[in-house]
Parts: C-alpha cells; sequence; structure tokens
C-alpha cells in the first residue's frame, strides 16, 4: 500500500505500536441498566445503592443518612413507632427543657428572620431614596438647561428686535 502511495522505489517496512488506555480512574455506570433498589423489601434496606454511581466514605454515610430518613418517614405515614418497652426513657425535666430550648430556637428564628426583612427593608427605603435624589437633581439640572437655553432664545429675540428697531429708525 505504501509503495502504491510513492510510486515504484523501494519497500519501506514499517513498525505500529499504539497503546490504548482502557482502564477509567471512574466506573461508568452500564448505560442499559437500572441502579438497585433500596428497600429490597419491607423492613430491609440497601445502602450500598450509591456504590454504583460514586464510592468513598462521604457517599456511604450520605446513603445511611438518607435510608434512616426514609425509614423514619415510611414510620410516619404508617403510624408505626418504637413500642413503650424499646423507648428511651425521657424524664420529665429533659423533656421540658428541651422543649423550651426549642421553642427559644424557634423565637430565635422568626427574630433574625424580622431583622432581616426590617434591614431589606431599610436597604430598599435607602435605595428608592437615593434614586428619587437623582431624579430630583437630573430634573433641576434639566430645568437649568431649559431656562438657560429660554434665557438666551429672548435675548436672542430682543436682539433681533432691537437690531430691527434700529434698522428701521435709520432708514427712515
Amino acid at each position: 500500500m505504501i509503495r502504491r502511495w510513492l510510486g515504484n522505489g523501494k519497500d519501506i517496512g514499517t513498525v505500529w505500536r499504539g497503546y490504548e488506555k482502557v482502564a477509567h480512574s471512574l466506573l461508568l455506570p452500564n448505560q442499559g441498566s437500572t441502579y438497585s433498589k433500596i428497600q429490597l423489601d419491607q423492613g430491609l434496606w440497601y445502602t450500598g445503592a450509591m456504590e454504583e454511581v460514586a464510592t468513598g466514605i462521604d457517599m456511604g454515610a450520605m446513603m445511611g443518612e438518607n435510608v434512616a430518613a426514609l425509614i423514619v418517614e415510611q414510620w410516619g405515614k404508617e403510624g408505626v413507632y418504637l413500642s413503650k418497652d424499646r423507648r428511651r426513657p425521657i424524664d420529665e425535666e429533659e423533656e421540658r427543657r428541651r422543649e423550651e430550648e426549642r421553642r427559644w430556637r424557634e423565637e430565635e428564628r422568626k427574630r433574625k428572620e424580622e431583622e432581616k426583612r426590617t434591614r431589606e427593608e431599610e436597604e430598599e427605603q435607602k435605595r428608592r431614596d437615593e434614586e428619587r435624589k437623582r431624579e430630583e437633581e437630573r430634573k433641576r439640572k434639566n430645568d437649568e438647561e431649559w431656562k438657560k437655553w429660554w434665557d438666551g432664545f429672548w435675548e436672542s429675540v430682543l436682539k433681533v428686535v432691537h437690531f430691527l428697531i434700529t434698522a428701521l429708525f435709520f432708514i427712515y
């Protein structure tokens, strides 16, 4: 083939060595497959379903957190909670303290939201005031320019009238 391209001449011997990268740094999911189910059966959860997409301690922890949230959500829908013998005993003082802390956090959140809303309203009012001042300054400059032009116009008219009166006076 090379002889055909180069014409008549000596045979040229070539050696082709090529290397192709066949390993991938990341595992690619199969395009035709579906991901594993997270809930395999009633009460049986698969926390390794995330391994098909990404691996690592962080992903495992995130998947465990997601499964725990799904279990709690399912229990809430079904109305299933721990029986009294499996519940952790909580004394009334601790429960009251937690409730007060929850109320305090809620009040703190509302106070911060109110402060944020007030700050945003003040910033908006400040922006409107600055815009109004710029508009007033623009109108004032426009009025001054218009007044200068108008005064110049009448001054020119008076000069023309004065010139015409003077010219008529000298003509007659």
